[in-house]
């Protein structure tokens, strides 16, 4: 009885497994379809169709153009957008932490100004986004 148990399980499992598979296929084909079906469009336009009139995208955009491409930047560590954060700025570096880990890391040359963050004083440049996104330079 067991093994029939154990079998119906796996069978169930599997079965809910394809259904969400076959479900998420239609999604992910609409998102990706603009930007596949026209190749030639801009890396800024590709991700306007997937992201929309993003703020968080607008602001990465912000970033990128403001840092160079071998900086180290310090974000808040509960950042929103943390894991895609990643793909949007590399080959910059990301660190997370506060103010100790402004301290204990000489290589930061940025810090993310975002969601009231940071919350202790930076010495450097300040250069706004918006009114609560921006960033400071550090000064070395």
């Amino acid at each position: 009885m067991s093994r029939f148990i154990h079998s119906a399980a796996v069978v169930g499992i599997t079965l809910l497994f394809l259904v969400h598979v076959t479900m998420a296929v239609p999604v992910v084909q609409s998102t990706w379809e603009g930007p596949l079906l026209e190749p030639n469009r801009t890396y800024e336009q590709k991700m306007r169709l997937v992201w929309g009139w993003s703020p968080h995208f607008d602001f990465m955009q912000f970033v990128q153009a403001n840092t160079p491409d071998h900086s180290v930047l310090l974000f808040d560590p509960n950042y929103r957008y943390a894991t895609i954060t990643l793909y949007f700025l590399y080959p910059r570096k990301i660190v997370y932490g506060n103010e100790e880990t402004l301290r204990k890391r000489p290589e930061i040359d940025y810090v993310v100004i975002s969601e009231g963050f940071p919350s202790f004083s930076v010495s450097g440049e300040r250069i706004m986004f918006d009114d609560k996104h921006g960033l400071y330079r550090i000064y070395k």
